[in-house]
């Protein structure tokens, strides 16, 4: 009884939707998607500046690190 209601989840089904392209590539569609969209150009991206790295002295390093997490709380 059971091996029969399993049998129907053995094998992948067939997606309920149906995506067609009407016989173009994916990149013509997504130029006509774009064109649709009334988007006539993107914003340029944001530029990052980048900061020197700090120099950190060897007496600095040599001494012990903090044993507490800072994602707790400390009291």
């Amino acid at each position: 009884m059971a091996a029969r209601e399993a049998v129907a989840y053995e094998t992948s089904k067939p997606p309920k939707t149906q995506i067609t392209m009407d016989g173009l590539d994916f990149a013509a569609a997504l130029d006509r998607c774009i064109e649709r969209s009334g988007i006539k150009q993107l914003p340029a991206p944001k530029v990052i500046e980048a900061r020197p790295v700090e120099q950190v002295s060897a007496s600095v390093m040599k001494r012990p690190f903090p044993n507490y997490r800072n994602n707790f709380r400390r009291y």
